[in-house]
């Protein structure tokens, strides 16, 4: 037997701290003609930073978010924990926040391993590899977290793409809370450009050329193996990368505007992995979404991976 996997509770922490860009450009390295290049071409006016906390204090409150009011029989039933994390290493070796977690929450008898291959996109891995998991089991939850700093240079933008932002989440899924169907994981790579930010110019240019046009046949991919359509789909979560890219791509599809959650863009950065359920959380306050609407979460991660997730309400 086969068992719809759900979001059955999730939590996003957004930081209140935004800097804006001028108050960085020292931090980051930006000069005045690159700041004016993100404000008036990429839309891009501050981003979110989580002064003061390390990624082990995010990453527990979101756990903590999740597992409070979970009673005994069902913390039983979570079997996994999933850290989807963009940067390869996000502490010294010898520490395993999550274990170190764990510990001090009483979850020692989760399994906990990493997903950071995919990068921005291994939230979309996550979800995939929860989905399958679920799937196979009547009595089995998984939780899905993620939180980073931006503590290195590499770590603090994109060039002339965008800049990131400090946040976190977590999700729970399983399949016994019918709410947010995890309906199906469409992930593509293009591995041409595996280098990621290493790749020289040619590399760089043969990649914006097929960025749009990949990032759209994504999106209907995962629409129609579904046997659904591009009006069947209430709302569109993008990653937080810039406007400038999205609003190609809604030109190129000929979308409207509206299905497309932008609002956060301009003010949070681009927060690694946590951009999907930021924007699905405050999408679900701030937009009519109704029970059965059809919701899309779109991440591209560095190396080149596209990836879609379709979710039903």
């Amino acid at each position: 037997m086969i068992f719809i996997a759900f979001i059955e509770k999730f939590y996003a922490h957004i930081p209140k701290h935004t800097v804006k860009l001028d108050e960085l450009s020292g931090d980051i390295g930006l000069k005045k003609h690159e700041i004016r290049m993100f404000k008036r071409y990429h839309g891009i006016e501050s981003v979110l930073r989580s002064e003061g906390t390390t990624p082990k204090d995010v990453l527990k409150v979101c756990i903590k978010e999740i597992i409070k009011d979970i009673d005994e029989e069902e913390m039983n039933k979570i079997k996994y924990i999933l850290y989807c994390h963009t940067l390869q290493v996000i502490q010294p070796y010898h520490i395993n926040i999550i274990n170190e977690i764990k510990e001090e929450l009483g979850l020692n008898h989760i399994l906990s391993f990493s997903v950071t291959q995919q990068n921005c996109s291994s939230v979309a891995a996550a979800l995939d590899i929860a989905n399958r998991m679920v799937e196979n089991s009547s009595d089995k939850k998984i939780i899905i977290v993620s939180a980073e700093k931006t503590f290195t240079s590499v770590a603090k933008r994109i060039n002339n793409i965008t800049i990131m932002g400090e946040a976190g989440f977590a999700c729970l899924v399983g399949n016994e809370k019918q709410e947010n169907q995890i309906v199906d994981v469409y992930i593509r790579n293009l591995g041409e450009f595996y280098k990621g930010i290493l790749a020289d110019q040619k590399e760089i240019k043969r990649f914006e050329q097929v960025y749009i046009k990949t990032l759209s046949q994504t999106i209907s991919t995962v629409v129609c193996r579904n046997n659904l359509k591009l009006e069947d789909v209430k709302l569109i979560l993008p990653h937080n990368i810039n406007l400038s890219s999205w609003n190609q791509l809604i030109s190129f599809m000929g979308l409207n505007k509206d299905k497309f959650f932008l609002d956060n863009i301009p003010y949070y950065g681009h927060c690694f992995c946590s951009d999907g359920f930021i924007n699905l959380q405050e999408a679900l306050i701030e937009r009519d979404i109704q029970s059965g609407d059809y919701i899309i979460m779109v991440t591209v991660g560095l190396g080149a991976i596209f990836s879609a997730v379709l979710i039903k309400h």
